[in-house]
Formats: structure tokens, sequence, C-alpha cells
């Protein structure tokens, strides 16, 4: 997996991350800066709220944004807005929809876990880059080394926090197993 551009978290993608309980580390073992959509911001603040607890104080979703380990990216112009009303209209989710628009109008790539979402953009946005929360979590693996303990507990706060389970299809739904 190569990340070379700025990387834009969906809703789905940033609450597993920050259900990891090590969210600041998987985030920062990224080469690229990383952006949330304030339309993502806004609708999940209540959960990120609840999800600090699993982060170590001081490694808070706010704390991550005041350090500018996350940025936070609203619409620069009328052909984002557009882009997002026409993205919303066709995946029916605002949080997809705003991230997609971003990253195609400033070539960023995106993070979604979402299979509606995925399959829309690689139908309708075939430039985009997309990447799974598991692609995130496997480079931090591979840059930070932690123990298979530690991995897997990552992974089981994923899977329990987070509500994610990657599909039988999923590309690193082996590697998911292998660790578990």
């Amino acid at each position: 997996m190569i990340i070379n551009r700025p990387l834009v978290l969906d809703a789905c993608c940033l609450i597993n991350i920050h259900a990891s309980g090590r969210m600041s580390e998987i985030l920062e073992a990224l080469p690229v800066q990383i952006h949330v959509a304030e339309t993502v911001r806004e609708q999940e603040l209540r959960q990120l709220q609840k999800l600090d607890a699993l982060n170590p104080v001081g490694e808070r979703f706010s704390n991550l944004l005041d350090r500018n380990v996350i940025w936070v990216a609203d619409f620069e112009n009328e052909a984002e807005q557009i882009a997002f009303l026409n993205y919303a209209a066709a995946i029916g989710d605002d949080g997809e929809a705003a991230s997609f628009a971003i990253a195609e109008a400033r070539a960023f790539a995106v993070a979604t876990d979402d299979k509606k979402a995925r399959r829309f953009a690689t139908s309708e946005l075939p430039d985009l880059h997309l990447f799974y929360t598991l692609d995130l979590v496997e480079h931090w693996m591979s840059v930070r080394t932690p123990s298979l303990d530690e991995v897997r507990q990552v992974l089981y706060s994923i899977r329990d926090h987070g509500s994610y389970f990657p599909g039988p299809s999923h590309p690193l739904r082996a590697w998911w197993d292998a660790h578990l």
C-alpha cells in the first residue's frame, strides 16, 4: 500500500481508527496529511467524544485537531459544493459525499469502508485513490512494529467499539483473521 497524497477519512474510517485506542499512533505513522470533512466532524462529534475514552489522555480527537495531526477540510468553492450535492444524491450519505467531493477536487485520497460509497467511487470517480481502515492499521503495524498482542488489541477494539468486521471478500480479510 502506497499512500502518497493527503488522505480524507470518511466517518466510518474515522470512527474505526478512533475506536482502535491508538488513533494518534496510526495517523502519525502515515506519511501524508490527514483530513476530515467538516460535514463528517459535525455529524460524528458525539460519537467521537464517546470514543475519546479509548485513547490516552492528550490523544483525544480535539487534541489531534489542535496538534494538526488531523486537519478539518471544508468546501473551498462552488464546484466542491455542487459535487457534494451530486454525490450525496447518488450515495445517500453526506459524510462520504463530502469526503469524495473534497478529495476529488484536491487530488487527495479517501479512506472508507462503506461498500456502497466504494462502488460509487470506483464507477464514477476512477482517479480517486481509495483505502480501507485496515490499510491504515497494516501500515501502522509495518512502520511502528507493535507486538502481536498490541495489534490484536487494536483489531479487537476496532471490532468491538467501532462495530467493524471485514466481509469475506475484503482484500485484507485473511490478514485480519491471521491477527485475531
